[in-house]
C-alpha cells in the first residue's frame, strides 16, 4: 500500500464521531392584524411548546382596555382606527363605498361631517362592526 493510502487511512480513524443535542429554534409565527382571534387559538395548540411566550389570548371584547376605548372613541375615530387596522388610505376607501372622496373621509374621521345611514351601513359591511359605530 502506498504512503498516500496510509496517511488517508489514519486521517479517518483518528476522528471520533460523538453524538450532541442541540435546541429546536423557537417558531416565528406572524399573523395580520385582523385574524380572528379563534384561528390564533388554533394555530397556538400544536405549537405551543415551540412558542417563546406563553401568554394566554384574552378576548379582546372582554378587556378593561377596550371598553374604556370604545367608550371614548367618537364615529371619526372608530373609523380611523378601522380603516388603519385595515391597511386602507382614504381614497382606496372612498372608492370600496363607491366614488366616496378622501377629503370626505377625512372629514368624517375629524368629526366634521356626520356619516349618513345609508355609508353607515356600508362602512359596517366594509369592516364587519354595527352600523351605530359610525353614527
Amino acid at each position: 500500500m502506498s504512503s498516500v493510502g496510509k496517511s488517508a487511512r489514519n486521517k479517518l480513524s483518528s476522528k471520533s464521531i460523538s453524538q450532541g443535542r442541540t435546541k429546536a429554534r423557537p417558531i416565528n409565527l406572524r399573523f395580520r392584524r385582523d385574524t380572528p382571534g379563534r384561528i390564533l387559538v388554533e394555530a397556538r395548540k400544536p405549537y405551543a411548546s415551540y412558542l417563546i411566550d406563553e401568554d394566554v389570548l384574552e378576548d379582546w371584547i372582554e378587556t378593561d382596555l377596550h371598553r374604556k376605548i370604545s367608550k371614548s372613541l367618537k364615529p371619526g375615530g372608530w373609523l380611523s382606527h378601522l380603516r388603519d387596522a385595515h391597511n386602507l388610505t382614504q381614497e382606496e376607501l372612498g372608492r370600496q363605498l363607491g366614488r366616496v372622496s378622501g377629503s370626505r373621509i377625512s372629514d368624517w374621521e375629524a368629526n366634521r361631517r356626520a356619516v349618513s345611514k345609508g355609508m353607515a351601513k356600508k362602512l359596517a359591511g366594509i369592516f364587519n362592526v354595527s352600523p351605530d359605530r359610525f353614527i
